[in-house]
């Protein structure tokens, strides 16, 4: 059995900064793939590589959920032989296996729209899982995270799924009639965060590492571009802040909150500073309901997700229609033990 608790505290802050994003997201993440995009091949289990030695441990109520930006490599890493989630759901595994890394392929999380998976059990987008694993060779992150997850998830959960196409709604994303209002990236990768929206230890209440100041800024590494991306609770409010971020990845976040597919028809190709304030709609799949019983009294609602769009960002979404892939689950099962 591998140690899942390698490095975990050593760690820590880097990781929770590097990765910081989705995870401060409740709740599953359905999104549309890109309209005309095809999804990546997944092969036959057979023709596959599988893990020499892997385990799967269920996170305790207490543990603390590391923020991370979806579809980003391991936890522990970048190995070319080991990979490292710690505390994620198995709404994120699959994501990572079926969508991201479905070919093997390295591609960002950020920029990929993924489809809706339907018939998905509660329990796989809230308990939380560690994944520790080893490979035979050097097959690489992508390899580990994509078709060899495929298998582990197929073997240890016993996952059966299909994909279908559909027609539905959908939504390009222009510049409104005033002009946008996006503020363009000076080349620094921070932000800041309001005291209200901090996220906090469940224990201790206290801010969790690298929130203390208000201000977010990940660890500098070369060549690694900025991937901070966070949303977070604004007291009623949905809060979105980010860092150099493009137009297509910003599509993405919108995609994952709408559950629709979101084309770029901005023209805009720089890399923004973005911060977007709204009312989340508790029906939308990427919203769960808030317990606002805490929430400050001095923060009031802000607009809904369109009109916020608009106001605060200068751009607009135009509903119509196309078409989007499904990943329906057939079958999935609790893991089996180590």
């Amino acid at each position: 059995m591998l140690n899942h608790n390698l490095q975990r505290l050593s760690h820590t802050k880097k990781l929770l900064l590097r990765r910081a994003g989705t995870a401060a997201l409740a709740g599953p993440i359905a999104i549309g793939l890109l309209i005309g995009a095809g999804a990546p091949v997944v092969r036959a289990q057979s023709t596959r590589q599988k893990f020499e030695v892997a385990s799967i441990h269920k996170c305790g109520p207490s543990a603390v959920v590391p923020l991370r930006e979806g579809g980003g490599l391991g936890d522990i890493g970048p190995s070319p032989n080991r990979v490292t989630k710690e505390c994620v759901t198995v709404m994120s595994l699959l994501q990572d296996a079926y969508v991201i890394f479905a070919d093997g392929q390295n591609r960002s999380g950020a920029s990929v729209q993924m489809p809706p998976i339907e018939r998905a059990p509660a329990w796989i987008s809230s308990d939380l899982y560690t994944r520790d694993a080893k490979a035979k060779g050097a097959p690489g992150q992508p390899a580990m995270l994509g078709p060899m997850m495929q298998s582990l998830l197929e073997d240890r959960f016993h996952l059966k799924l299909h994909r279908e196409t559909r027609s539905g709604p959908a939504y390009e994303l222009t510049v409104a009639k005033g002009g946008s209002k996006l503020k363009n990236n000076n080349g620094t990768c921070s932000v800041d965060v309001p005291s209200a929206a901090v996220p906090r230890d469940t224990a201790t209440g206290r801010p969790v590492p690298g929130f203390a100041s208000g201000r977010v800024s990940p660890p500098s590494e070369p060549g690694v571009p900025c991937r901070l991306r966070l949303s977070l609770r604004n007291g009623p409010n949905q809060l979105f802040v980010s860092s150099a971020i493009t137009i297509d990845q910003f599509c993405s976040y919108l995609s994952r909150v709408t559950g629709q597919t979101i084309i770029d028809k901005t023209g805009l190709r720089d890399k923004y500073d973005i911060r977007l304030e709204y009312l989340p709609d508790q029906r939308a799949p990427g919203n769960t309901a808030l317990d606002q019983s805490d929430a400050p009294a001095d923060i009031q609602p802000g607009p809904s997700l369109f009109p916020a769009v608009e106001q605060q960002l200068g751009l607009k979404l135009l509903p119509f229609k196309g078409t989007r892939q499904i990943i329906v689950i057939d079958q999935i099962e609790k893991p089996s033990a180590n």
